[in-house]
C-alpha cells in the first residue's frame, strides 16, 4: 500500500505541472508505437525485491492502447515459505544438534499482455489490466551444505504450494491491472507505473504490489 500512495503523489504532482500538460506542437508527433525499458520495486508480503522489464506499447485509436511486457523479479518467495526455512533450521537443531541456516530465493520471469485506456496526448493517464504467466524457479542453500533445493523439494511439509512438490521450477497464470501516466516528447517515451499483479493456481496466494519507472524510444 505504501508503494499506491508514492506513485499517487508523484503522478499528482507531475500531471499538475502546466509544462508538462501543454499539447504536442507539429513537431513532437502523437505516439504511435513505443519501447522503455523499467526499474522499480514490488511488494510481496512483508518483503520488497527489485523489479526490471522491457515493455512495448501500439496506440491502437486514440484512447486505446495494447502493451506487452517482460519483466524480472529478483525474489518472490512468499513469507510462509520464508517461515518455512527458520521452522526446518529449528528442526534440523533439535533431531541433530547441528545448527542449520536456510535461505531461498524464488526468481521470477513474467510475460503479460493488455490493454490501457489513456488520455491526454503529451501528458498520458492511464488505467488498464493484461494478463499471462510468470515462471518462479527456486533456490535454497544452507550456509554449510549449499544448494539443497532438490532436497527441500522431495520432503514433504517443507513447501509452500506455489511450486509444487518434487519440482523447483513452476508456471503460474497471472493477472495484472495497471496504472500510471506516460509523458511523451518528440522522441522519447517516460512512463511512472503502478501494477498489481496476482498469480493464481498457488496454495499461498502469490501477489505483488509494484511501483516502476521507466524511460525509451518513440515512434
Amino acid at each position: 500500500m505504501k508503494l499506491v500512495y508514492s506513485l499517487a503523489f508523484v503522478v499528482l504532482a507531475m500531471t499538475s505541472s502546466p509544462a508538462l500538460a501543454q499539447e504536442p506542437s507539429g513537431n513532437n508527433p502523437p505516439l504511435r508505437r513505443y519501447i522503455a525499458a523499467f526499474g522499480g520495486v514490488a511488494d510481496i508480503g512483508s518483503e520488497t525485491t527489485p523489479t526490471f522489464a522491457g515493455e512495448f506499447g501500439e496506440s491502437l485509436t486514440q484512447n486505446a492502447q495494447a502493451y506487452a511486457t517482460f519483466s524480472y523479479f529478483d525474489n518472490v518467495m512468499t513469507d510462509q515459505m520464508r517461515d518455512n526455512l527458520i521452522a526446518a533450521a529449528d528442526y534440523v537443531e533439535q533431531i541433530t544438534g547441528v545448527q542449520r541456516t536456510f535461505s531461498g530465493r524464488d526468481r521470477g520471469l513474467a510475460l503479460t499482455a493488455g490493454g490501457k485506456y489513456v488520455f491526454g496526448t503529451s501528458v498520458r493517464p492511464y488505467v488498464g489490466a493484461g494478463a499471462g504467466g510468470i515462471e518462479i524457479s527456486r533456490t535454497i542453500t544452507e550456509a554449510t551444505l549449499g544448494d539443497v533445493s532438490q532436497a527441500f523439494a522431495t520432503r514433504p511439509g517443507l513447501g509452500d504450494g506455489v511450486v509444487n512438490a518434487g519440482s523447483t521450477k513452476e508456471m503460474k497464470p497471472l493477472a495484472e491491472v495497471v496504472a500510471g501516466v506516460g509523458f511523451v516528447t518528440s522522441k522519447a517515451y517516460i512512463d511512472i507505473g503502478y501494477r498489481y499483479r496476482r498469480a493464481f493456481h498457488s496454495a499461498t496466494t502469490v501477489q505483488l504490489s509494484q511501483v516502476s519507472v521507466g524511460i525509451g524510444a518513440k515512434w
